[in-house]
């Protein structure tokens, strides 16, 4: 079963009253569409989009390894304490 997209599968239709799915909206658009909704061309991203995309990502790897970090500190300090009250459970 081709779409009207080169071969390709049609997007399933969505139900009345539902959310479209965002990947659905995304496949459903023509190439020159979609290009400039993600900030693409033909070529690729520009140098200045994809450091900044990178830097996104850096800025959200490195909070959530700091937010881990206190969290597991915050965990062990949480666990020595019990250890130490000689609560049940703990070894």
């Amino acid at each position: 079963m081709n779409g009207p997209h080169g071969g390709r599968p049609k997007a399933p239709e969505s139900k009345p009253g539902s959310k479209p799915d965002a990947k659905d909206d995304l496949k459903s658009l023509p190439m020159p569409e979609l290009q400039a909704t993600l900030g693409s061309s033909p070529d690729g991203l520009s140098q200045a989009e994809a450091q900044k995309r990178l830097a996104v990502v850096l800025l959200t790897t490195g909070l959530s390894v700091i937010i881990d970090a206190i969290a597991l500190r915050a965990y062990e300090r949480h666990d020595r304490r019990g250890r130490r009250e000689g609560r049940p459970g703990q070894t």
